[in-house]
This record gives C-alpha cells, structure tokens and sequence, in this order.
C-alpha cells in the first residue's frame, strides 16, 4: 500500500508459483486489489503465526501512526492463533485493554494525518 508523500506498507501474503512460473496470491483479502507488487523473500515463511506488516515512512508526522501500527501488531501476534479452521486473536486482561487504547489511539493518529494530508492511500 501507498499513502503517496507519506508513507508504504507491505503485507506478507502467501503465494502460490504456477509451472509457468507465475506467483498467485492466496491470502485472503477485504478488498480487491486489481493489481499486486509481490516482492520476493526467501527467507520468510508462514508457520502459523501472524506476520506484522512493514512500514517505511516518508513523512515525520507519520511516526506516531507507524509507532501505534507496529504495537498492535506486536499485540495481535502475541494472542493469534491457527487452528487450521479457524484464525483468530485472543486477548485478555491487561493486554487486551492495552489492545484496545492501542486501537482508539490509532484511530485518531490516523484522522490526523487524514485531516493533513487527505485520504490518498492506493493499494
């Protein structure tokens, strides 16, 4: 993902490579993407278990939003499970409301930079 002047995202996804030599993409998504980027890495692999996003920010005032994204997926790793029928996160007590402050203050260090510099992010 983009947010052009701001900041990139990239997501893990699992692939699959046909014989023509063609990569898939099998991961799951909310939103289709007409077009994907995948950047190969042969050192990474799914093992059930949830594999954080990777951010690069082009923007000072980004560094908040990008701080409380990599926080909760540092969270959301902590309580993910794979059952094979069924993904999930599981949180209680403490982590679970610092889980959800986490999120409103990631809520609102993103309407910040929306109000800044408007709504731009491409996939």
């Amino acid at each position: 993902m983009e947010w052009p002047k701001l900041l990139f995202e990239a997501q893990f996804h699992a692939v699959w490579g046909t014989a023509e030599g063609d990569l898939v993409d099998v991961t799951p998504s909310e939103n289709a993407q007409s077009r994907i980027l995948f950047l190969r890495d042969r050192k990474r692999r799914y093992v059930d278990r949830l594999i954080p996003s990777r951010q690069r920010v082009l923007a000072a005032d980004a560094g908040d939003y990008v701080r409380l994204c990599k926080r909760r997926w540092e969270l959301e790793a902590a309580g993910y499970f794979d059952t094979g029928e069924d993904t999930g996160v599981s949180l209680a007590g403490a982590t679970r409301r610092e889980y959800e402050a986490t999120l409103l203050a990631l809520r609102d260090a993103l309407s910040a930079l929306v109000a800044v510099h408007g709504n731009r992010a491409r996939q």
